[in-house]
């Protein structure tokens, strides 16, 4: 279990742990079939009827290859990030959080601010547009800022870093949450993750319709004057990612990589 782990993942790791200690402080696989019983009875393996966010797994559709172009985990370092203006940590101590693992990246939901800051990709990602049908950005998330005040946005560059344009047009699922209302806030107006996520939720953005260009993401928070938590805390906790990955997903025939040819 990590920090960011779940109910539904005690669902699994509960019976485990007991079938790895039968013969031991007199344990017996009868009482591991009552532990799944109870987590079962329990309903660890649902999600509470209060959340409308569903996790999605990075996979592709029935029929379809996926490959994977970009891949962070963020266990072995933070090398395939930066930031200029500060505000974001890797694996903080005393406000560690990840999804997996052991590390993640870290923005701060700071007191009293009326600013930005930003995480981004060092390198860009080139979207060969040849024999593709789709491409994705995937990501764990995880955040807690006070409600349509503070809060985060997805944006791309295209231009190794000169200019970055937002994801609104892009499909998404699990995307913002509501739109910045908070005086002095840098992202007045723009949608953003913004709230309480109750835990972390997987999200993924569309990225087909920029297939041939390369491109980077950052992630970048704005926040108010004002500070106080989305879940009624001391301290808002910010935002948390890890696990980002981006991918194309392609036809596969007899085991080939099937390129759609346009009619014209």
């Amino acid at each position: 279990l990590t920090p960011g782990s779940d109910y539904n993942d005690v669902y699994n790791l509960l019976p485990q742990a007991c079938t790895s200690l039968v013969g031991t402080a007199g344990i017996v696989a009868a009482d591991c079939t009552q532990v799944s019983k109870a987590v079962t009875a329990t309903e660890m393996n649902l999600l509470p009827t209060i959340i409308t966010a569903v996790p999605v797994s990075a996979t592709c559709p029935a029929g379809q290859t996926k490959t994977v172009l970009f891949s962070d985990d963020l266990e072995t370092s933070s090398a395939n990030w930066q930031t200029s203006t500060g505000g974001w940590y890797y694996s903080p101590t005393n406000y560690d959080f990840p999804s997996s693992g052991k590390n993640e990246l870290w923005g701060d939901d700071a007191f009293g601010a009326s600013m930005t800051t930003a995480v981004e990709q060092k390198n860009g990602v080139a979207l060969t547009a040849t024999g593709v049908n789709a491409y994705y950005l995937h990501f764990a998330q995880a955040f807690d800022t006070i409600n349509l005040n503070d809060g985060g946005v997805v944006e791309y560059s295209i231009d190794n870093g000169t200019t970055w344009l937002p994801t609104d047009a892009l499909a998404v699922v699990n995307g913002p949450t509501g739109t910045l209302t908070g005086a002095g806030n840098p992202l007045l107006g723009r949608a953003a993750f913004t709230g309480l996520s109750h835990g972390y939720q997987n999200t993924r953005y569309t990225l087909t319709s920029l297939a041939g260009k390369t491109v980077r993401f950052r992630f970048r928070m704005g926040l108010d004057s004002n500070n106080s938590s989305a879940s009624s805390t001391a301290y808002s906790l910010g935002w948390y990612l890890d696990d980002v990955s981006i991918y194309r997903c392609a036809l596969t025939l007899n085991n080939k990589i099937f390129v759609p040819t346009v009619m014209k």
